[in-house]
């Protein structure tokens, strides 16, 4: 299990009605919108099929790869030796943060965005930074609102706010 002590601080429409497939599930995206960012962010808990979904929506939106960012956590978690135990622990949530805005970071350096119809899409990403965010205010233990405040005073996470603020999460 990782320890704490040595951590450092750190809408246009998309077109409708269409419907895509999500494991069992077809979910239908009448009259969906995202802002100006044009970033979307799928949102949900490990495993409920927020992958599935965003590679279904990157399918039906023919968006390239290099406007996806899937997967962050999972590789985090992989490479840098964290497990289920250590979800709690700020080490593993900034970890994870910093790696999705490196993640979102490289998408946006493209530069030119790609057309969806009348649709501009920038990025397209099954989680965003928000998400450790969340997991550390959620986690049952006493260190748990420091840790949320941690992440939010993140210049990287405060800085990306912004973007955020026009996407579309759901």
């Amino acid at each position: 299990m990782q320890s704490d002590a040595d951590q450092p601080e750190q809408p246009s429409s998309l077109p409708s009605p269409e419907s895509v497939s999500a494991g069992n599930a077809d979910i239908a995206l009448d009259d969906v919108s995202a802002g100006t960012g044009r970033a979307i962010f799928v949102l949900g808990p490990s495993s409920s099929g927020k992958t599935t979904l965003c590679a279904a929506l990157a399918a039906d939106l023919a968006l390239p790869p290099s406007r996806y960012v899937t997967e962050v956590a999972r590789h985090v978690m992989r490479t840098q030796g964290f497990s289920r135990d250590d979800t709690a622990t700020y080490k593993m949530q900034a970890a994870i943060m910093h790696a999705q805005l490196k993640a979102e970071a490289n998408v946006l350096k493209l530069g030119s965005e790609v057309e969806v119809g009348q649709q501009e899409v920038l990025l397209l990403s099954d989680r965003s930074a928000v998400d450790p965010v969340v997991y550390a205010a959620t986690a049952n233990v006493t260190t748990a609102k420091e840790t949320q405040k941690r992440l939010v005073r993140d210049q990287a996470f405060q800085a990306r706010l912004p973007l955020y603020q026009q996407s579309l999460f759901g």
